[in-house]
C-alpha cells in the first residue's frame, strides 16, 4: 500500500505525515456515520451503513414533510434546520431517516450525533466536514441547555456554511429557548402527538382489522393521554394473533389503557335575569357539556310548577374569567363557574369500553 510523505509548517514549527492516496479524498464520502472521540485522535466518523432501511409504506404525513424539508434544504444557499419533537415512538426517527435518505441520495453524507462528548467541544470538526445532514438525535437527553448554547453557532443557517441539521426531541421545554421560535436557526418544527384518527384507520385497514374493532379503538385513543405508532402495532398484532375483544388486549398489554380527561366540576350557577333563578346544573353525555335548570321567580306569592333547562357547551370563546383551573363561562343570561380536574381512570368493559 503506497504512503505518500507530507510537510505541513505552522509559523516556525514543521511536521510530516502520510497518507494513502487510493483512500484518500476531497470530500467526505456519501454513508452513514456515526460521530466518536478518542483521547489519541480526537473527533473522528465510525462508518455504520449506506444508507436507512425504511418501511414500505409510509402513512400520515412524514412523506410530505419529508419532501418539504429537503426541497427547502436544496433551495436554499444555506443551512436548513428541523427540530422534530413530542411522543415517543409516533414516527420522529422515521421522518428524520426519511430525509436522510434524501441527502444520501444527492450524495451528502450523514453524521449521527448522540453524545455529548463530556464538554469536548463538536463545533470545529463538524464545521470542518462540509456540507452534510446532522442528525442530533434525542437532542435534549444528549445535550443539556449549557451544551446546546455552543452548538448555536453551528445552527446559524444565515452565518454558518450549507449544511442540514436534523433534531430530534422528546421533551421541547428541555430545549434552548435560543433555538424554540428562532427559524433563523431551526427552520421547521414538527410536532409529534397521539397517532390521527385517519392513520389509525388506515393501518388498521391495511391489516384487514374489523370496523368495530377500530371505532372502538378510536375512540380510546381520544381519552388516553398519549398514544404512539408502537402502542397501535402492538395492539393489532396482539388482536391478529389472538382475534380477541379490545379490552382484553388493552388488560394484557404493557400500555397505558387509564382514560385520561380534563372533567369539570360545577363550582356556582348564576342568572343575570331577575325573572328567573338557578335550580340546578347537571352534566349531559360529554364532559363538556352542561344543562342548567331554571325557573320563573314566584311573583304574588305564586309557586310554579315550571322547570326549564338551558344546554351549554364549555368553549373557550364563552369564558369571561380565569383564575388557575377555574373558569367562568356566560350563556344567554346564564355565568357558570366550574374548575377543571384532570381524571385518570379505568372504564374498559366488554361491550361499553367507558362509561
Amino acid at each position: 500500500m503506497e504512503q505518500v510523505r507530507k510537510f505541513t509548517r505552522d509559523n516556525d514549527v514543521v511536521t510530516t505525515f502520510t497518507f494513502n492516496p487510493e483512500t484518500t479524498t476531497d470530500l467526505l464520502p456519501s454513508g452513514i456515520y456515526r460521530l466518536a472521540f478518542s483521547i489519541m485522535t480526537g473527533f473522528y466518523l465510525k462508518y455504520l451503513q449506506k444508507s436507512f432501511e425504511l418501511p414500505e409504506k409510509i402513512y400520515g404525513k412524514n412523506r410530505t414533510n419529508a419532501d418539504k424539508v429537503f426541497n427547502t434544504y436544496s433551495s436554499k444557499p444555506s443551512s436548513t434546520g428541523a427540530l422534530f419533537v413530542g411522543d415517543k415512538g409516533n414516527g420522529k426517527t422515521l421522518l428524520s431517516k426519511m430525509i436522510a435518505n434524501k441527502a444520501l441520495d444527492a450524495q451528502i453524507p450523514v453524521v449521527i450525533i448522540d453524545s455529548a462528548f463530556d464538554g469536548q467541544n463538536i463545533v470545529p470538526f463538524l464545521s470542518s466536514l462540509g456540507n452534510t445532514c446532522l442528525i442530533f438525535d434525542e437532542f435534549e437527553k444528549v445535550f443539556d441547555e449549557d451544551s446546546q448554547m455552543t452548538l448555536l453557532s453551528l445552527f446559524d443557517g444565515i452565518y454558518s456554511a450549507k449544511r442540514l441539521i436534523l433534531l430530534t426531541a422528546n421533551n421541547e421545554h428541555r430545549i434552548n429557548n435560543f433555538l424554540i421560535n428562532r427559524p433563523g436557526r431551526i427552520l421547521y418544527k414538527f410536532t409529534f402527538g397521539k397517532v390521527p384518527d385517519e392513520v389509525i384507520r388506515e393501518i388498521c385497514a391495511d391489516n384487514n382489522i374489523p370496523a368495530p374493532f377500530i371505532a372502538d379503538l378510536i375512540e380510546v385513543v381520544k381519552r388516553t393521554f398519549e398514544f404512539s405508532i408502537d402502542s397501535l402495532n402492538a395492539i393489532i398484532e396482539e388482536y391478529l394473533r389472538y382475534q380477541e375483544p379490545l379490552f382484553e388486549i388493552l388488560e394484557a398489554l404493557n400500555i397505558d389503557i387509564s382514560v385520561h380527561e380534563w372533567v369539570p366540576t360545577v363550582i356556582s350557577a348564576t342568572t343575570s335575569n331577575p325573572n328567573y333563578k338557578v335550580n340546578k346544573v347537571l352534566k349531559r353525555d360529554g364532559s363538556k357539556s352542561l344543562i342548567v335548570y331554571y325557573s320563573p321567580i314566584p311573583k304574588d306569592g305564586q309557586t310554579p310548577d315550571d322547570l326549564w333547562e338551558d344546554d351549554t357547551t364549555l368553549n373557550e370563546t364563552a369564558i369571561i374569567l380565569q383564575e388557575g383551573q377555574k373558569y367562568t363561562y356566560q350563556y344567554n343570561d346564564f355565568e357558570v363557574t366550574v374548575v377543571w380536574e384532570y381524571v385518570s381512570k379505568f372504564a374498559f368493559q366488554y361491550g361499553a369500553l367507558w362509561n
